[in-house]
């Protein structure tokens, strides 16, 4: 069985928690009816409702499960959190894919271009040719 690309979705959080993770959710249910497995950090949001915790434990979790993402998408508006991640992933050698308006385009491309050149890939987060 081939192993699904895991994406983590990096986004705006602070400016608005409720109506920013319902963006990302949007995002990433599109990504699970195309196929893939999408991680979403923003969900800390209701867990941090149920039992709060100090924003350097929700990142700690998050830059642990980064690492066993195979692709970050950054979307768009300003975040020093979300940058961090993009920061994380260039030094994990991750790729990643700039969604403008929460449109998937440059993702989309990179993944057919993938199906051409399937023999780098290995299901990790080394995803570069």
């Amino acid at each position: 069985m081939e192993a699904k690309i895991k994406i983590y979705i990096a986004a705006p959080y602070s400016s608005d928690p409720e109506q920013n993770t319902l963006r990302v959710l949007k995002v990433a249910d599109r990504l699970l009816e195309m196929g893939y497995i999408p991680f979403v950090p923003h969900l800390s949001h209701y867990w941090d409702k149920v039992s709060p915790k100090p924003w350097e434990t929700w990142i700690e979790i998050d830059r642990v499960w980064l690492r066993y993402c195979n692709v970050l998408l950054r979307l768009t508006g300003e975040s020093n959190g979300a940058d961090g991640e993009v920061k994380d992933a260039v030094k994990l050698h991750i790729p990643i894919f700039f969604a403008i308006n929460d449109e998937l385009t440059a993702f989309e491309e990179w993944v057919k271009f993938r199906e051409i050149h399937k023999k780098g890939w290995n299901g990790v987060g080394d995803g570069l040719l």
